[in-house]
């Protein structure tokens, strides 16, 4: 049987007081969270007669919106401590076997937050390498492993940046192409195929930049109708 050991809540601007139902063993154990942010301050927790629960009650009503979390953190450690001849009493020995089920329990959650390889990922070293700032972490050439890549977040957030401007001059130009010199009603033609082309097809909008010259007009490109069927309804939209 899984226990529950965290209580989230979202704040309303007025409530004060928020319970937990896990059995904390200290108050110690007992966190409390603002937006994942951990606080001391300007509350009391309050601990049920049997342990198991208790409420943590705030000086003034958390802002709203904010969200509490009140979670139970253990330290891995003994809570007990027999003696050889001594009196083993069935109430210390049940607290020390819940308390380090509670951590077994502890530690299962957080592996399944944490990141995990594939089942036929068997020859891959999982280490990170060591940690170097402004490097990304990339798999090396075999894809056994990892390595540091060094990379320029300034470069690569201009260069999308220009892509997504060289594409929406590109738009805009032939836009004013086809309003000019064509029946208005391609227009509509054009922007269904213009979206089904960036949504499909985003890598195609990185080639354009890369266009220096113009198509050979003495080649027939086809229709698109000669690739798939495209249905044409009445208003001029694919």
């Amino acid at each position: 049987m899984n226990e529950v050991f965290k209580y989230s809540y979202v704040c309303d601007g007025e409530q004060t007081v928020f319970e937990y139902l896990f059995e904390a063993f200290s108050i110690s154990c007992v966190k409390v969270y603002l937006d994942d942010k951990l606080i001391e301050n300007n509350f009391k927790i309050y601990p049920f007669t049997d342990r198991c629960g208790g409420k943590v009650v705030f000086d003034f009503a958390p802002l709203k919106g904010k969200v509490l979390t009140i979670v139970r953190e253990l330290d891995f450690s003994r809570v007990c401590d027999f003696q050889t001849g001594g009196v083993l009493r069935a109430e210390d020995l049940n607290y020390e076997l819940n308390y380090n089920i509670a951590c077994l329990n502890q530690i299962n959650n957080d592996l399944k937050k944490a990141i995990k390889l594939s089942y036929s990922s068997d020859n891959v070293n999982p280490v990170l390498p060591p940690a170097k700032a402004g490097s990304a972490i990339v798999w090396n050439d075999k894809g056994d492993g990892f390595d540091n890549l060094k990379v320029n977040l300034s470069e690569q957030v201009n260069y999308v940046e220009d892509c997504v401007n060289y594409v929406e001059t590109v738009y805009n130009d032939l836009t004013d192409i086809i309003t000019n010199s064509l029946d208005v009603g391609i227009l509509g033609l054009f922007n269904n195929l213009f979206s089904l082309l960036k949504m499909y097809y985003p890598d195609a909008f990185v080639d354009l930049k890369y266009i220096s010259s113009v198509a050979d007009e003495n080649i027939d490109w086809g229709f698109v109708s000669d690739n798939q069927n495209v249905d044409v309804e009445d208003n001029g939209k694919l």
